[in-house]
């Protein structure tokens, strides 16, 4: 059976009846889809992608080993309001549309993906966010961006140790 999430009830992730379907759905989706993940120190990777082989192993790499599922950072928000407890640092992927074609997705499937935002990618829209000319920004910049990871903590050892 699908999630259904046009239900107007609150979400019932810690409930001893949780559904399979709710369960992994939860289990899957990255920590900051649900709930804000705030945190005082971050680190942004962007990642441009040479192999796409290498490329998906690398994303499934840091997203079954380094990352946090939605279900875990609530467990997680739910136990530092009681207790005060610490919890594990976020990890977060996004990938352009640049990223999703050159690992292998098509045109037309990628044209589904997102709004126009999305669809038109960053150096299109530098005159909407006054961002500077794209030849003026640095080298590395300039060059299709794949992915970005972001790395966050309320202190800055354990975002340094996981980069």
């Amino acid at each position: 059976m699908p999630v259904d999430l046009n239900n107007a009830q609150p979400l019932a992730w810690d409930s001893a009846t949780l559904d399979a379907d709710t369960k992994a759905m939860l289990d899957n989706l990255q920590p900051n889809i649900l709930r804000a993940h705030v945190r005082e120190h971050l680190s942004v990777l962007f990642v441009r992608f040479n192999d796409a082989a290498e490329g998906k192993a690398f994303l499934r790499h840091v997203a079954t080993t380094k990352m946090k599922s939605a279900r875990e950072h609530l467990r997680e928000v739910r136990d530092f309001n009681a207790k005060g407890s610490r919890g594990t640092p976020y990890v977060g992927i996004g990938i352009s549309k640049a990223g999703y074609r050159d690992l292998g997705h098509s045109v037309e499937e990628v044209r589904r993906f997102g709004d126009r935002v999305f669809r038109d990618g960053m150096k299109r829209r530098v005159a909407e966010v006054a961002d500077p000319p794209v030849e003026t920004w640095e080298r590395a910049y300039q060059r299709e961006i794949h992915a970005v990871i972001m790395i966050g903590d309320a202190e800055p050892e354990p975002v340094a140790a996981l980069r």
